[in-house]
């Protein structure tokens, strides 16, 4: 998997000491999510990052939901739930990455205008309910033949590289290897979406990836939950 890497917008000129101020005085660091849905794909994803101190009035949300708002819809079935989700998390604020761009942000990369996240405290966002009701859905048809799988999780993977899209990891709690239900599940998922959807499928163990799903991510109500 990738590295996030996002552009900062309006923090030209900025000193670092003076940026770590305004976040303290209740400053945010927030960027947008935009869907662009050409009829046979889905395209998802996030702007680059504003800082928006305490009464000052935000505007960065409306272009990328008028974009959502008039490209978004097109894609069958995932358009219309990507954009629903979009505009949503615009109409709410934003996605506030204050305390991922201050774990990796210093000099060098305010002055050039851009930040690798090398050190991610929020990897996943909450997947839409559609797409947890057709994963639970491939999950469950799947299941059945094998009596391994305890538990299920489903995340949304942000913290992609650039040009990369965000793309659902489903983790698997289960005592047996999961190459036979990885493959069992991708077919099942396909009858849902079309090909060219990404998702990683990851075991529940103590890797950090697997932590942060668990912290992160929807545990699914499935035939074994």
């Amino acid at each position: 998997m990738g590295t996030m890497s996002y552009r900062l917008a309006n923090l030209r000129g900025v000193a670092l000491e003076q940026l770590k101020r305004d976040v303290s005085e209740g400053a945010k660091l927030v960027t947008y999510a935009y869907t662009i849905s050409p009829l046979a794909f889905t395209l998802r994803n996030v702007t680059a990052v504003y800082m928006v101190k305490p009464g000052e009035k935000d505007h960065h949300w409306v272009i990328p939901t008028i974009v959502t708002g008039i490209l978004g819809w097109w894609s069958i079935p995932n358009g219309f739930m990507n954009a629903l989700s979009s505009i949503r998390t615009n109409l709410s604020g934003g996605l506030d990455v204050t305390t991922d761009v201050l774990a990796n942000l210093d000099e060098d990369a305010l002055n050039s205008g851009r930040i690798e996240i090398q050190v991610a405290t929020n990897l996943f966002h909450a997947p839409t309910e559609r797409n947890i009701t057709l994963v639970t859905k491939a999950v469950n048809s799947t299941i059945p033949y094998y009596a391994s799988i305890q538990e299920v999780y489903l995340g949304l993977f942000m913290n992609t590289a650039e040009g990369e899209q965000p793309f659902h990891v489903i983790g698997v709690q289960s005592d047996a290897p999961l190459d036979a239900f990885r493959g069992s599940l991708i077919t099942n998922l396909r009858k849902d979406y079309y090909k060219h959807v990404r998702f990683e499928i990851i075991s529940m163990d103590s890797s950090d990836l697997a932590i942060k799903l668990n912290e992160q991510g929807r545990l699914l109500k499935t035939a074994r939950s």
